[in-house]
């Protein structure tokens, strides 16, 4: 494979993400009055791949209504998110009085939006549940007796390819498709070179810069979440190349990263509010009773009765999916009532009034803005969110990471968890996943049924995957031939929107026989 989008070109004089810059080499990647790092964000905001995530699920079925958020707009507001916080990291540092003798740390704003803008692009249609049976499907078609096989790291590579875990990684994980999108599917000029980002870029979207497997070496990595497959072992190569630490996550990334978060958190919760699934009026309402109440030495805090909190602390003191030392749903919420006691109609349950809808605008913006700090623009000891620095073991290199105070985090893992508890697990929900994994399935099994003959110029299966089977990008990269042919449909359902995946179901089905005119996919 050739280097992507023969990037090495444009990097003589490069700064290591995680180097700092010098007033000699301030802007190395200056040309023609645009940098390399602005042309990234523009490649991926162009990129069809990302396009596509306006059809793709963030919680609720996409196009459902026009008050949940897709993927596209979740993407786009986790964007803005990020760079607001790459900015005001930046413009801290440059304002402390302590560090002016220091240079200015590598943090482009542009990197971090581009990062953001891609950081969902190897999401399948219909999100995490898709993600989820693809994984369960590649497994079926490639591991012995379609079992999960334990991945070893130190394994000969012919040993692995029997049991189809290298090279290629015959899973599914949508960090790693999107690192593959990127680097391989997605195209701006050459094929197979994918968008040409900069190394900057690639590194700040690798979340879990490692392999599948790698994360067995350390306890703090997530087990099952892995950034890239071994068919992109190049790209990531040239990627990381030079960094001190090439399986810890840079600067851009840790702040990509935390921008997901508070995104999710905020926009979910208030998303759910409006269609009243989660009771967001009586938790504050709620908090906010129980908080007067221990202010008031004539009263009993314990008197007063808090259903919904009490019911969402218990899930949370069962849920193995977050742990809580600093905070509670009781603190978290009786701050937030208070915070709110500005915007009035939030204690009250949704109904669509235009001061409400203004008023929730305002209450979300003041979220996004407590959780960026945006409201402390002093470097001190009290910013929820701050620069950490760190030496090398040699003590020649200074990193830079993100600091965030244990209770933000806490927060935040407890806002996301409204949706968990209250919409996720909801039956109407569930069921409407039950269709869905159906199609996925469904489609992926006429599809690699449809690849197993070498003939394909009668095929049902329009271009580009009959294309992608009949030629090289498949053949040989991945062991037994079948293993190329799973992996190809599953780039190729990664590629649709969940109207293509609706409509090819249904006509490959019987359930609707369409129209000639209508290709589904152009």
């Amino acid at each position: 494979m050739p280097e992507p989008g023969n990037q090495g070109d444009r990097f003589n004089g490069f700064i290591k993400p995680d180097q700092i810059v010098t007033e000699e080499n301030s802007n190395p990647y200056q040309q023609f009055n645009r940098t390399s790092f602005e042309r990234d964000r523009d490649r991926v905001l162009y990129d069809r791949y990302f396009r596509r995530l306006n059809d793709v699920t963030q919680v609720a079925r996409a196009g459902e209504s026009y008050l949940y958020h897709d993927r596209q707009t979740h993407s786009l507001k986790v964007a803005q998110v990020g760079r607001r916080l790459a900015e005001l990291l930046i413009r801290r540092r440059e304002q402390n009085s302590n560090q002016h003798s220091l240079p200015r740390i590598v943090l482009d704003p542009d990197v971090v939006e581009a990062a953001c803008l891609a950081h969902d692009m190897g999401h399948p249609p219909f999100g995490h549940l898709a993600e989820q049976e693809l994984d369960d499907l590649l497994i079926e078609k490639t591991h012995p007796d379609g079992e999960k096989s334990e991945f070893d790291p130190d394994e000969d590579d012919a040993t692995a390819v029997q049991k189809g875990d290298t090279p290629g990684g015959i899973r599914y994980e949508g960090n790693a498709q999107t690192f593959r999108i990127i680097t391989r599917l997605a195209a701006h000029n050459d094929p197979e070179t994918g968008l040409g980002l900069t190394k900057a870029t690639l590194n700040a979207v690798l979340k879990y810069p490692y392999g599948r497997g790698e994360w067995i070496r350390e306890e703090t990595r997530s087990e099952g979440k892995f950034g890239y497959y071994k068919t992109e072992q190049e790209a990531f190569d040239f990627a990381t190349e030079g960094l001190s630490n090439e399986h810890a996550p840079v600067l851009a990334a840790e702040i990509m990263d935390y921008a997901d978060d508070v995104t999710y958190a905020i926009h979910d919760m208030t998303d759910f509010y409006i269609t009243g699934q989660i009771p967001l009026d009586r938790l504050l309402r709620e908090a906010r009773q129980k908080s007067d109440a221990e202010d008031d030495k004539n009263r009993n805090s314990d008197d007063i009765e808090t259903t919904e909190l009490d019911s969402f602390q218990e899930y949370l003191d069962n849920s193995k999916r977050v742990e809580l030392s600093q905070t509670s749903a009781q603190k978290l919420f009786a701050r937030l009532a208070e915070s709110a006691l500005g915007y009035p109609t939030l204690f009250e349950t949704f109904s669509g009034s235009q001061r409400e809808r203004n008023l929730l605008d305002g209450f979300r913006s003041y979220l996004i803005g407590f959780y960026l700090d945006a409201d402390n623009e002093k470097i001190s000891e009290d910013n929820k969110i701050r620069l950490a620095e760190s030496k090398n073991k040699g003590g020649s290199e200074t990193h830079y990471h993100v600091k965030i105070d244990r209770e933000i985090e806490e927060e935040i893992s407890i806002l996301r968890e409204l949706t968990h508890y209250y919409v996720i697990q909801d039956s109407s929900l569930m069921a409407q996943q039950r269709g869905q994994r159906k199609i996925i399935r469904t489609l992926f099994e006429t599809l690699h049924e449809e690849a197993q003959g070498d003939e394909m110029s009668l095929s049902a299966i329009p271009k580009p995957y009959s294309e992608w089977v009949a030629g090289d990008l498949y053949r040989g990269s991945f062991g037994p031939p079948s293993n190329g042919r799973a992996r190809a449909v599953a780039d190729f359902i990664s590629s649709m929107t969940e109207q293509q995946a609706i409509e090819m179901y249904e006509r490959l089905t019987g359930h609707s026989p369409g129209s000639l005119e209508n290709r589904i996919i152009r």
